[in-house]
């Protein structure tokens, strides 16, 4: 039923995907191409993972980029 209302009224509601959260969390952050790419590496390990399926798509992308940003900095891991 909401469904049609959305189409008669010309609405769109797509769901975010982590890889979204992720390319907004990493132009706010402005992370580096290295940090991008580790942190698309360390998303695309927790999509595949079934444990981490209660994670929020927002959560995930956030923890990936953190681990990445917190990886390249000084002294890191």
């Amino acid at each position: 039923m909401e469904e049609d209302i959305y189409r008669a009224i010309g609405w769109c509601l797509d769901l975010a995907s982590p890889l979204d959260f992720l390319r907004r969390n990493c132009n706010a952050a402005k992370a580096s191409k290295q940090e991008i790419s580790t942190a698309v590496y360390i998303l695309a390990v927790c999509l595949v993972d079934y444990t981490m399926a209660w994670i929020k798509p927002s959560e995930k992308a956030a923890s990936a980029l953190y681990c990445a940003m917190h990886f390249f900095t000084e002294g890191g891991c």
